[in-house]
C-alpha cells in the first residue's frame, strides 16, 4: 500500500496579501449579487478572511497579551 504524498507548494506571496486578495475579490463579487444565499456565503468568506488577518497581525506583534 503506497503512502499518499501531499502536494507541497512554495508560496510566493505573504499570507496577509493572499487573505486581502481573497477578501477583496469576494466582497466585489458579493456586492454585484442580489440578496440571497450566494451573497451571504461570499460575505461570510470576507468576514473570515478579515478575522484571519487580525489574528495574523496579532501573532506577529511581539509581547502582545492574548485577548480574552
Amino acid at each position: 500500500m503506497d503512502k499518499k504524498r501531499r502536494n507541497r507548494v512554495k508560496q510566493n506571496t505573504s499570507l496577509a496579501f493572499r487573505l486581502r486578495q481573497l477578501a477583496d475579490a469576494a466582497s466585489e463579487k458579493a456586492n454585484a449579487l442580489p440578496l440571497g444565499r450566494e451573497r451571504e456565503r461570499l460575505l461570510k468568506k470576507v468576514r473570515e478572511a478579515q478575522r484571519a488577518l487580525e489574528v495574523e497581525a496579532f501573532l506577529k506583534t511581539p509581547g502582545a497579551d492574548f485577548p480574552l
